[in-house]
């Protein structure tokens, strides 16, 4: 539904969470399962390790290139995300995104992305389940975040989901102006 373009419209910035995670939980899903035993071949336990620090390595010399640019942040370091997440959910949670929609939504809040939309595709159970199933629990941890839960299925009409986006919007200006009036304040 155009969502991305409609936030922009909106005087939004968007930030969307990077593909590359979705890869790379594998190594950290693999690692996870081979410690408490739901697997167990030393095998995969070898290869995975070797895989995930190949991987690593290119990605280090990627953020080495990518620090020159101006507008650069730092690449999120998935299994500190990971160890991070498991204080809100299990990382035994791995269908769909599973445990990595969490650790997302708390790599956003830790960047100062206070205001999220996690949008959940038609049918996908896994991240319906698991997104609005932490929110209460990223709610405790994160009182700044405000969290919106948008299903995308055929069933829910376009108004609907611009009525909660107005809502949502309409928040993060008024988030964004307390902010700036405090800033105001304290050098002023």
């Amino acid at each position: 539904n155009h969502t991305v373009e409609w936030l922009l419209e909106q005087g939004l910035e968007v930030r969307v969470s990077q593909l590359l995670s979705f890869f790379m939980q594998f190594f950290t899903n693999e690692t996870f399962n081979q410690k408490v035993f739901l697997k167990r071949s030393l095998k995969d336990r070898i290869a995975c390790s070797l895989a995930d620090n190949y991987v690593r390595y290119f990605l280090q010399r990627i953020e080495g290139v990518m620090k020159s640019f101006r507008y650069y942040q730092k690449s999120a370091d998935l299994k500190e995300l990971a160890e991070e997440a498991s204080r809100t959910v299990s990382l035994v949670n791995q269908a769909g995104e599973g445990w990595l929609l969490t650790a997302e939504m708390i790599a956003m809040l830790h960047c100062g992305v206070n205001n999220i939309v996690c949008v959940q595709p038609l049918g996908c159970l896994a991240n319906h389940i698991t997104g609005k199933g932490i929110s209460r629990r990223l709610r405790q941890r994160y009182p700044q975040a405000n969290l919106l839960f948008l299903d995308m299925d055929a069933g829910h009409s376009e108004v609907n989901l611009l009525n909660r986006l107005h809502l949502l919007v309409t928040a993060a200006k008024e988030s964004a102006r307390e902010m700036s009036e405090a800033r105001s304040e304290a050098h002023g």
